[in-house]
């Protein structure tokens, strides 16, 4: 398993290792995008597996949300937040047959 460039210690799930790396040194933690649309697409915030690690205020391991478009970074309402990778990839999954996407 690969890392995340500005988060050596937080380890990519294998479901967001084909996803684009968009974590910057001054985020709280890393993050994964998949573009799905011309502009817009998901957005998973990867919290370290470890609780005692995460910064403080942040307790889940996944943070889930459709960006309606990355270049102005409108986000529609949280999809999923807690640490379960099954039900991260569930609320994706249910957000794209709730869209008619693939």
């Amino acid at each position: 398993m690969r890392t995340y460039c500005q988060f050596p210690e937080i380890l990519v799930p294998r479901w967001l290792e084909s996803w684009n790396d968009e974590s910057w040194a001054n985020d709280a933690t890393a993050c994964s995008t998949l573009l799905e649309t011309e502009t817009g697409g998901f957005r998973v915030w990867v919290f370290h597996d470890d609780v005692e690690k995460r910064e403080p205020g942040f307790n889940s391991r996944f943070n889930v949300e459709w960006v309606e478009d990355f270049g102005e970074m409108r986000s529609e309402p949280v999809l999923y937040e807690g640490d379960d990778e099954a039900a991260a990839q569930e609320a994706i999954r249910a957000h794209r047959e709730l869209r008619g996407a693939k």
